[in-house]
C-alpha cells in the first residue's frame, strides 16, 4: 500500500473527502514532540529536553494482511 492508497482507504473509511484525509495524514507523519523542561533523577536539576520528530509509521505485516 502506497501513500495515495491509504489515503484512499482512509477518505473511505471516515467519509470526508481525500484533501482532508491527505492533510490529516501528512500532519500524523510531520508530527514533532514540543521541546520541554525536565528533571534529572539523581539529581533533581532541571533539564531541557529538546524537540524531537516522532517515528514514523510504517504498516506491519499484520496490518498488511489485513488490507489486502
Amino acid at each position: 500500500m502506497n501513500k495515495q492508497e491509504l489515503i484512499e482507504a482512509i477518505a473511505n473509511e471516515v467519509e470526508v473527502t481525500k484533501a482532508t484525509a491527505a492533510g490529516c495524514l501528512d500532519a500524523f507523519i510531520n508530527a514533532k514532540r514540543k521541546a520541554t523542561t525536565g528533571r534529572n533523577p539523581q539529581t533533581g536539576a532541571p533539564i531541557k529536553i529538546a524537540a524531537s520528530t516522532q517515528p514514523k509509521f510504517r504498516p506491519g505485516k499484520s496490518l498488511k494482511e489485513a488490507l489486502n
